[in-house]
Protein backbone atom coordinates (compact mmCIF):
# COMPACT_ATOMS: atom_id res chain seq x y z
CA UNK A 1 0.00 0.00 0.00
CA UNK A 2 1.19 3.84 -1.04
CA UNK A 3 2.90 5.68 2.58
CA UNK A 4 0.45 8.20 3.97
CA UNK A 5 2.96 11.44 4.09
CA UNK A 6 0.72 13.89 5.92
CA UNK A 7 0.31 11.15 8.87
CA UNK A 8 4.30 10.66 9.21
CA UNK A 9 4.75 14.33 9.54
CA UNK A 10 2.26 14.90 12.00
CA UNK A 11 3.81 12.20 13.75
CA UNK A 12 7.39 13.40 13.72
CA UNK A 13 6.14 16.80 14.80
CA UNK A 14 4.35 15.00 17.97
CA UNK A 15 7.32 13.42 18.88
CA UNK A 16 9.13 16.61 18.55
CA UNK A 17 7.22 18.19 20.92
CA UNK A 18 6.96 15.76 23.32
CA UNK A 19 10.96 15.36 23.74
CA UNK A 20 10.82 19.45 24.56
CA UNK A 21 8.38 19.66 27.12
CA UNK A 22 6.09 17.20 27.30
CA UNK A 23 8.13 14.10 28.58
CA UNK A 24 9.03 15.94 31.97
CA UNK A 25 5.35 16.42 32.85
CA UNK A 26 4.22 12.89 31.83
CA UNK A 27 7.75 11.33 33.55
CA UNK A 28 6.78 13.28 37.13
CA UNK A 29 3.70 10.80 38.12
CA UNK A 30 2.37 7.80 36.43
CA UNK A 31 -1.11 9.27 36.47
CA UNK A 32 -0.36 12.58 35.46
CA UNK A 33 -2.36 12.04 32.26
CA UNK A 34 -5.03 10.45 33.46
CA UNK A 35 -5.05 13.15 36.27
CA UNK A 36 -5.17 15.77 33.43
CA UNK A 37 -7.68 14.05 31.40
CA UNK A 38 -9.75 14.19 34.67
CA UNK A 39 -9.12 18.02 35.17
CA UNK A 40 -10.00 18.23 31.93
CA UNK A 41 -13.37 16.30 32.00
CA UNK A 42 -14.03 18.36 35.06
CA UNK A 43 -13.22 21.48 33.53
CA UNK A 44 -15.54 20.70 30.39
CA UNK A 45 -18.02 19.64 33.02
CA UNK A 46 -18.25 23.31 34.42
CA UNK A 47 -16.53 22.54 37.91
CA UNK A 48 -14.52 26.08 37.85
CA UNK A 49 -15.39 26.74 41.40
CA UNK A 50 -12.90 23.82 42.48
CA UNK A 51 -9.58 25.72 43.32
CA UNK A 52 -8.69 22.48 43.28
CA UNK A 53 -8.36 21.53 39.87
CA UNK A 54 -5.44 21.07 38.27
CA UNK A 55 -4.90 23.95 35.10
CA UNK A 56 -2.95 22.62 31.70
CA UNK A 57 0.33 24.08 30.50
CA UNK A 58 1.13 25.39 27.51
CA UNK A 59 2.81 22.01 26.78
CA UNK A 60 0.18 20.17 27.75
CA UNK A 61 -2.39 21.66 25.69
CA UNK A 62 0.08 22.08 22.56
CA UNK A 63 0.77 18.17 23.42
CA UNK A 64 -3.00 17.87 23.29
CA UNK A 65 -4.10 20.03 20.82
CA UNK A 66 -1.56 17.94 18.20
CA UNK A 67 -2.42 14.85 19.22
CA UNK A 68 -6.32 15.80 18.87
CA UNK A 69 -5.57 16.83 15.06
CA UNK A 70 -3.34 14.19 14.53
CA UNK A 71 -6.81 11.94 15.95
CA UNK A 72 -8.83 13.81 13.42
CA UNK A 73 -6.41 14.15 10.07
CA UNK A 74 -5.68 10.33 10.53
CA UNK A 75 -9.53 9.26 11.01
CA UNK A 76 -10.21 11.62 7.57
CA UNK A 77 -7.17 9.64 6.13
CA UNK A 78 -8.73 6.46 6.85
CA UNK A 79 -12.04 7.96 5.14
CA UNK A 80 -10.31 9.23 2.30
CA UNK A 81 -8.52 5.67 1.54
CA UNK A 82 -11.71 3.83 2.24
CA UNK A 83 -13.54 6.13 -0.03
CA UNK A 84 -10.61 5.97 -2.69
CA UNK A 85 -10.93 2.19 -2.40
CA UNK A 86 -14.50 1.99 -2.67
CA UNK A 87 -14.54 4.51 -5.79
CA UNK A 88 -11.61 1.96 -7.41
CA UNK A 89 -13.38 -1.27 -6.54
CA UNK A 90 -16.34 0.24 -8.02
CA UNK A 91 -15.20 1.49 -11.13
CA UNK A 92 -13.03 -1.77 -11.40
CA UNK A 93 -16.34 -3.72 -10.96
CA UNK A 94 -17.68 -1.09 -13.96
CA UNK A 95 -15.27 -1.99 -15.89
CA UNK A 96 -15.42 -5.92 -15.37
CA UNK A 97 -19.02 -5.67 -15.85
CA UNK A 98 -18.31 -3.39 -19.08
CA UNK A 99 -15.77 -6.25 -20.11
CA UNK A 100 -18.07 -9.07 -19.94
CA UNK A 101 -20.52 -7.21 -22.22
CA UNK A 102 -18.01 -6.29 -24.56
CA UNK A 103 -16.85 -10.07 -24.11
CA UNK A 104 -20.49 -11.55 -24.60
CA UNK A 105 -21.30 -9.27 -27.40
CA UNK A 106 -18.18 -10.50 -29.43
CA UNK A 107 -19.46 -13.86 -28.74
CA UNK A 108 -22.84 -13.01 -29.75
CA UNK A 109 -21.33 -11.39 -33.29
CA UNK A 110 -19.04 -13.97 -33.59
CA UNK A 111 -22.21 -16.86 -33.21
CA UNK A 112 -24.44 -14.35 -35.62
CA UNK A 113 -21.30 -14.27 -37.94
CA UNK A 114 -21.19 -17.98 -37.90
CA UNK A 115 -24.78 -18.32 -38.46
CA UNK A 116 -24.40 -16.32 -41.64
CA UNK A 117 -22.09 -18.18 -43.22
CA UNK A 118 -23.85 -21.31 -42.58
CA UNK A 119 -26.59 -19.98 -44.01
CA UNK A 120 -24.65 -18.29 -46.91
CA UNK A 121 -23.04 -21.47 -47.57
CA UNK A 122 -26.54 -23.15 -47.79
CA UNK A 123 -28.14 -21.03 -49.80
CA UNK A 124 -24.91 -20.79 -52.27
CA UNK A 125 -24.78 -24.65 -52.68
CA UNK A 126 -28.23 -24.39 -53.21
CA UNK A 127 -27.80 -21.63 -55.84
CA UNK A 128 -24.81 -23.21 -57.55
CA UNK A 129 -26.95 -26.87 -57.44
CA UNK A 130 -29.86 -25.06 -59.06
CA UNK A 131 -27.52 -23.00 -62.10
CA UNK A 132 -26.13 -26.77 -62.69
CA UNK A 133 -29.62 -28.10 -63.55
CA UNK A 134 -30.10 -25.28 -65.35
CA UNK A 135 -27.61 -25.17 -67.46
CA UNK A 136 -27.69 -29.49 -67.45
CA UNK A 137 -31.10 -28.69 -68.74
CA UNK A 138 -30.28 -26.06 -71.13
CA UNK A 139 -27.51 -28.08 -72.61
CA UNK A 140 -30.05 -30.96 -73.48
CA UNK A 141 -32.32 -28.62 -74.83
CA UNK A 142 -29.57 -27.27 -77.09
CA UNK A 143 -28.35 -30.65 -78.26
CA UNK A 144 -32.32 -31.75 -78.66
CA UNK A 145 -32.57 -28.63 -80.75
CA UNK A 146 -29.32 -29.46 -83.15
CA UNK A 147 -30.64 -32.67 -83.96
CA UNK A 148 -34.12 -31.78 -84.64
CA UNK A 149 -31.90 -28.55 -86.76
CA UNK A 150 -29.83 -31.36 -88.77
CA UNK A 151 -33.41 -33.39 -89.49
CA UNK A 152 -35.11 -30.62 -90.95
CA UNK A 153 -31.55 -29.18 -92.58
CA UNK A 154 -31.99 -32.53 -94.48
CA UNK A 155 -35.53 -32.27 -95.46
CA UNK A 156 -34.98 -28.62 -96.42
CA UNK A 157 -31.87 -29.65 -99.01
CA UNK A 158 -34.17 -32.25 -100.82
CA UNK A 159 -36.85 -29.26 -101.00
CA UNK A 160 -34.71 -26.52 -101.95
CA UNK A 161 -32.48 -28.76 -104.31
CA UNK A 162 -35.81 -28.39 -106.49
CA UNK A 163 -36.54 -25.23 -106.19
CA UNK A 164 -33.58 -23.08 -105.46
CA UNK A 165 -31.77 -20.56 -107.86
CA UNK A 166 -28.31 -22.00 -108.77
CA UNK A 167 -26.86 -18.39 -109.86
CA UNK A 168 -27.43 -14.76 -109.03
CA UNK A 169 -28.47 -13.82 -112.48
CA UNK A 170 -31.28 -15.61 -111.77
CA UNK A 171 -34.91 -13.98 -110.85
CA UNK A 172 -36.12 -16.27 -108.05
CA UNK A 173 -40.14 -16.10 -107.22
CA UNK A 174 -41.31 -14.72 -103.46
CA UNK A 175 -41.75 -18.49 -102.84
CA UNK A 176 -38.47 -19.10 -103.05
CA UNK A 177 -36.92 -16.12 -101.87
CA UNK A 178 -38.93 -17.33 -98.57
CA UNK A 179 -38.10 -20.73 -98.40
CA UNK A 180 -34.06 -19.70 -98.97
CA UNK A 181 -34.64 -17.31 -95.94
CA UNK A 182 -35.97 -19.97 -93.55
CA UNK A 183 -33.50 -22.09 -94.53
CA UNK A 184 -30.92 -19.34 -94.44
CA UNK A 185 -32.23 -18.91 -90.64
CA UNK A 186 -31.39 -22.62 -90.09
CA UNK A 187 -27.94 -22.57 -91.13
CA UNK A 188 -27.40 -19.34 -89.06
CA UNK A 189 -28.35 -21.53 -85.91
CA UNK A 190 -26.46 -23.92 -86.55
CA UNK A 191 -23.43 -22.38 -87.13
CA UNK A 192 -23.81 -20.61 -83.68
CA UNK A 193 -24.10 -24.02 -81.77
CA UNK A 194 -20.72 -25.22 -83.90
CA UNK A 195 -22.29 -27.51 -86.20
CA UNK A 196 -20.17 -28.74 -89.09
CA UNK A 197 -21.39 -26.94 -92.36
CA UNK A 198 -20.77 -28.06 -95.56
CA UNK A 199 -19.92 -25.89 -98.99
CA UNK A 200 -23.36 -26.30 -100.43
CA UNK A 201 -24.76 -25.04 -96.46
CA UNK A 202 -22.83 -21.49 -97.34
CA UNK A 203 -23.74 -21.60 -100.79
CA UNK A 204 -27.40 -21.43 -100.55
CA UNK A 205 -26.45 -19.51 -97.26
CA UNK A 206 -24.80 -16.82 -99.59
CA UNK A 207 -27.51 -17.26 -101.91
CA UNK A 208 -29.86 -16.57 -99.76
CA UNK A 209 -28.02 -13.49 -97.78
CA UNK A 210 -28.26 -12.12 -101.83
CA UNK A 211 -31.56 -11.68 -102.19
CA UNK A 212 -31.57 -9.81 -98.63
CA UNK A 213 -28.97 -7.50 -100.13
CA UNK A 214 -26.38 -8.32 -97.86
CA UNK A 215 -23.80 -8.42 -100.86
CA UNK A 216 -20.66 -8.63 -98.32
CA UNK A 217 -22.07 -11.26 -95.91
CA UNK A 218 -23.28 -13.11 -99.05
CA UNK A 219 -19.40 -12.72 -100.78
CA UNK A 220 -18.42 -13.98 -97.34
CA UNK A 221 -20.62 -17.67 -97.29
CA UNK A 222 -19.46 -17.73 -100.93
CA UNK A 223 -15.68 -17.57 -100.12
CA UNK A 224 -16.54 -20.14 -97.73
CA UNK A 225 -18.12 -22.38 -99.57
CA UNK A 226 -15.12 -21.96 -101.76
CA UNK A 227 -12.94 -22.96 -99.12
CA UNK A 228 -14.08 -26.32 -98.59
CA UNK A 229 -14.87 -26.87 -102.61
CA UNK A 230 -12.42 -24.64 -104.44
CA UNK A 231 -13.70 -26.26 -107.73
CA UNK A 232 -17.43 -25.40 -107.42
CA UNK A 233 -17.94 -23.36 -110.75
CA UNK A 234 -21.35 -21.65 -109.60
CA UNK A 235 -19.89 -20.38 -106.44
CA UNK A 236 -17.08 -19.28 -108.65
CA UNK A 237 -19.33 -17.40 -110.74
CA UNK A 238 -21.56 -16.26 -108.21
CA UNK A 239 -18.48 -13.99 -106.98
CA UNK A 240 -17.94 -12.84 -110.05
CA UNK A 241 -21.12 -11.33 -110.05
CA UNK A 242 -21.01 -10.39 -106.05
CA UNK A 243 -17.71 -8.21 -106.98
CA UNK A 244 -19.47 -6.62 -109.51
CA UNK A 245 -21.98 -5.74 -107.93
CA UNK A 246 -20.13 -3.94 -105.20
CA UNK A 247 -18.18 -2.07 -107.92
CA UNK A 248 -15.17 -4.36 -107.84
CA UNK A 249 -14.79 -4.22 -110.90
CA UNK A 250 -11.44 -4.49 -111.68
CA UNK A 251 -11.26 -7.52 -108.91
CA UNK A 252 -13.88 -8.98 -110.51
CA UNK A 253 -12.57 -8.78 -114.14
CA UNK A 254 -9.26 -10.16 -111.92
CA UNK A 255 -11.06 -13.03 -110.58
CA UNK A 256 -12.69 -14.37 -113.53
CA UNK A 257 -9.58 -13.92 -116.17
CA UNK A 258 -8.04 -16.62 -113.23
CA UNK A 259 -10.78 -18.50 -113.27
CA UNK A 260 -11.31 -18.89 -117.04
CA UNK A 261 -7.57 -20.18 -116.90
CA UNK A 262 -8.62 -23.30 -114.90
CA UNK A 263 -11.97 -23.60 -116.71
CA UNK A 264 -11.43 -21.92 -120.32
CA UNK A 265 -14.73 -23.30 -121.77
CA UNK A 266 -17.14 -22.38 -118.90
CA UNK A 267 -20.04 -20.29 -120.51
CA UNK A 268 -21.49 -19.11 -117.27
CA UNK A 269 -17.77 -17.44 -116.64
CA UNK A 270 -17.54 -16.13 -119.83
CA UNK A 271 -21.00 -14.28 -119.64
CA UNK A 272 -19.88 -12.71 -115.86
CA UNK A 273 -17.03 -11.30 -117.95
CA UNK A 274 -19.06 -9.99 -120.52
CA UNK A 275 -21.19 -8.31 -117.96
CA UNK A 276 -18.04 -6.87 -116.91
CA UNK A 277 -16.15 -5.19 -119.72
CA UNK A 278 -19.56 -3.92 -120.38
CA UNK A 279 -20.03 -1.84 -117.01
CA UNK A 280 -16.48 -1.40 -117.54
CA UNK A 281 -17.48 0.26 -121.37
CA UNK A 282 -15.10 -1.84 -123.07
CA UNK A 283 -17.86 -2.94 -125.27
CA UNK A 284 -15.84 -4.69 -128.09
CA UNK A 285 -14.26 -6.78 -125.79
CA UNK A 286 -18.07 -7.66 -124.68
CA UNK A 287 -19.09 -8.66 -127.13
CA UNK A 288 -16.02 -11.06 -128.40
CA UNK A 289 -16.73 -12.67 -124.81
CA UNK A 290 -20.91 -13.60 -125.28
CA UNK A 291 -20.45 -14.03 -128.74
CA UNK A 292 -18.08 -17.28 -127.58
CA UNK A 293 -20.97 -18.16 -125.53
CA UNK A 294 -23.61 -17.79 -128.31
CA UNK A 295 -21.65 -20.16 -130.74
CA UNK A 296 -22.29 -22.93 -128.48
CA UNK A 297 -25.77 -22.15 -127.05
CA UNK A 298 -27.45 -19.92 -128.87
CA UNK A 299 -30.64 -19.77 -126.56
CA UNK A 300 -28.38 -18.47 -124.00
CA UNK A 301 -29.93 -15.38 -122.47
CA UNK A 302 -27.87 -14.16 -120.16
CA UNK A 303 -25.37 -13.98 -123.48
CA UNK A 304 -27.90 -12.42 -125.34
CA UNK A 305 -29.31 -10.29 -122.67
CA UNK A 306 -25.89 -8.87 -122.06
CA UNK A 307 -25.21 -8.69 -126.40
CA UNK A 308 -28.41 -6.68 -126.67
CA UNK A 309 -27.15 -3.99 -123.96
CA UNK A 310 -23.41 -3.96 -125.57
CA UNK A 311 -25.39 -3.31 -129.16
CA UNK A 312 -27.79 -0.65 -127.89
CA UNK A 313 -24.59 0.70 -126.49
CA UNK A 314 -22.78 0.75 -129.45
CA UNK A 315 -25.54 2.83 -131.30
CA UNK A 316 -26.57 -0.90 -133.41
CA UNK A 317 -30.31 -0.50 -132.16
CA UNK A 318 -32.49 -1.86 -134.41
CA UNK A 319 -29.94 -5.56 -134.18
CA UNK A 320 -30.34 -4.90 -130.79
CA UNK A 321 -34.08 -4.63 -130.70
CA UNK A 322 -34.00 -8.21 -132.46
CA UNK A 323 -31.62 -9.68 -130.04
CA UNK A 324 -33.61 -8.91 -126.44
CA UNK A 325 -37.07 -9.85 -128.70
CA UNK A 326 -35.49 -13.74 -128.80
CA UNK A 327 -35.30 -13.54 -124.71
CA UNK A 328 -38.85 -12.55 -124.46
CA UNK A 329 -40.14 -14.77 -127.06
CA UNK A 330 -38.90 -17.47 -124.45
CA UNK A 331 -38.86 -15.58 -121.09
CA UNK A 332 -42.13 -13.09 -121.71
CA UNK A 333 -41.90 -11.77 -117.92
CA UNK A 334 -37.73 -11.88 -117.88
CA UNK A 335 -37.01 -8.75 -115.70
CA UNK A 336 -34.04 -7.92 -117.19
CA UNK A 337 -35.32 -8.36 -121.11
CA UNK A 338 -38.42 -6.21 -119.93
CA UNK A 339 -35.86 -3.49 -118.38
CA UNK A 340 -33.44 -3.71 -121.67
CA UNK A 341 -36.02 -3.19 -124.37
CA UNK A 342 -37.33 -0.60 -122.28
CA UNK A 343 -33.92 1.67 -123.13
CA UNK A 344 -33.36 0.18 -126.61
CA UNK A 345 -37.09 1.68 -126.84
CA UNK A 346 -36.25 5.38 -125.33
CA UNK A 347 -33.01 5.20 -128.00
CA UNK A 348 -35.21 4.84 -130.83
CA UNK A 349 -37.61 7.65 -129.16
CA UNK A 350 -40.42 5.02 -128.45
CA UNK A 351 -41.17 6.52 -125.55
CA UNK A 352 -44.65 5.19 -124.81
CA UNK A 353 -43.71 1.61 -126.25
CA UNK A 354 -40.80 2.08 -123.58
CA UNK A 355 -42.87 2.94 -120.45
CA UNK A 356 -45.25 0.32 -121.40
CA UNK A 357 -42.19 -2.15 -120.83
CA UNK A 358 -40.93 -0.69 -118.01
CA UNK A 359 -44.39 -0.81 -116.26
CA UNK A 360 -44.67 -4.69 -117.31
CA UNK A 361 -41.40 -4.85 -115.19
CA UNK A 362 -42.49 -3.36 -112.12
CA UNK A 363 -44.43 -6.09 -110.53
CA UNK A 364 -42.13 -8.55 -111.41
CA UNK A 365 -38.50 -7.27 -109.08
CA UNK A 366 -39.18 -6.24 -105.70
CA UNK A 367 -36.09 -3.74 -106.14
CA UNK A 368 -37.83 -1.20 -108.33
CA UNK A 369 -34.78 1.69 -108.12
CA UNK A 370 -34.09 0.81 -111.94
CA UNK A 371 -36.90 1.05 -113.25
CA UNK A 372 -37.97 4.27 -111.57
CA UNK A 373 -34.86 5.81 -112.88
CA UNK A 374 -35.45 4.24 -116.23
CA UNK A 375 -38.66 5.82 -116.37
CA UNK A 376 -37.43 9.15 -115.29
CA UNK A 377 -34.62 8.79 -117.88
CA UNK A 378 -37.58 8.53 -120.46
CA UNK A 379 -39.40 11.58 -119.21
CA UNK A 380 -36.70 13.97 -118.96
CA UNK A 381 -35.92 13.14 -122.48
CA UNK A 382 -39.44 13.11 -123.85
CA UNK A 383 -38.92 16.99 -121.59
CA UNK A 384 -41.42 16.11 -118.89
CA UNK A 385 -39.80 17.66 -116.09
CA UNK A 386 -42.00 16.61 -113.19
CA UNK A 387 -42.57 13.24 -114.33
CA UNK A 388 -39.05 12.89 -114.36
CA UNK A 389 -38.16 14.84 -111.11
CA UNK A 390 -41.11 12.49 -109.48
CA UNK A 391 -40.13 8.89 -111.18
CA UNK A 392 -36.03 10.08 -109.66
CA UNK A 393 -37.23 10.97 -106.69
CA UNK A 394 -38.73 7.30 -105.88
CA UNK A 395 -35.35 5.78 -107.21
CA UNK A 396 -32.97 8.29 -105.16
CA UNK A 397 -35.40 7.10 -102.00
CA UNK A 398 -34.35 3.41 -102.56
CA UNK A 399 -30.87 4.16 -102.88
CA UNK A 400 -29.67 7.09 -102.77
CA UNK A 401 -25.98 6.92 -102.62
CA UNK A 402 -26.61 5.17 -106.05
CA UNK A 403 -28.74 7.23 -108.16
CA UNK A 404 -27.35 10.43 -106.87
CA UNK A 405 -24.25 9.77 -108.28
CA UNK A 406 -25.44 7.96 -111.62
CA UNK A 407 -27.98 11.14 -112.55
CA UNK A 408 -24.87 13.49 -112.78
CA UNK A 409 -23.30 11.05 -115.19
CA UNK A 410 -26.48 10.52 -117.50
CA UNK A 411 -27.00 12.22 -121.13
CA UNK A 412 -30.57 12.04 -120.71
CA UNK A 413 -30.71 15.22 -117.74
CA UNK A 414 -28.65 17.08 -119.56
CA UNK A 415 -31.49 19.70 -120.08
CA UNK A 416 -32.21 19.39 -116.42
CA UNK A 417 -28.62 20.41 -115.00
CA UNK A 418 -29.19 23.96 -114.24
CA UNK A 419 -33.18 23.47 -113.00
CA UNK A 420 -33.28 24.31 -109.29
CA UNK A 421 -35.98 21.55 -108.48
CA UNK A 422 -33.60 18.99 -109.97
CA UNK A 423 -30.37 20.46 -107.80
CA UNK A 424 -32.35 20.28 -104.67
CA UNK A 425 -33.36 16.78 -105.42
CA UNK A 426 -29.96 15.70 -106.65
CA UNK A 427 -28.00 17.65 -103.89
Amino acid sequence: MKLNLNLFSLYILYVCFFISGCAPVVASSGFAKTTSLANTSAVNNGDSQNPSVHNPSLNEKIALAVEDNFRKNYEKEIVCEREVLNRAEKHFDKSLNILNIVVSGIGVLVTLLAFLLAIGGTIGWFNLWKWKKFITEKAREANELIENLKKKRVQAEAEIEKIKPRSLDETPSKEIVDKLSEYGKKIELLEMFGATLTSDDYFTSGMNLYYQKKYELSLEAFNKSLELEPDQLLALYNKGILLLKLNRHEEALSFVEQTLGKYPNDLNIFCIKGEILRVLERYEEALNAVERVLKQNAKNINALIIKSQVLNKLGKNQEALKTIDEVLDVEPNNFNALNTKGVILVSLARFDEALNYYDRALPIEEKKGQIYFNKACCYAVKKDKIRALEFLRLAIMEDPTCYKKEVLNDPDFKDLRNDEDFKNLTK
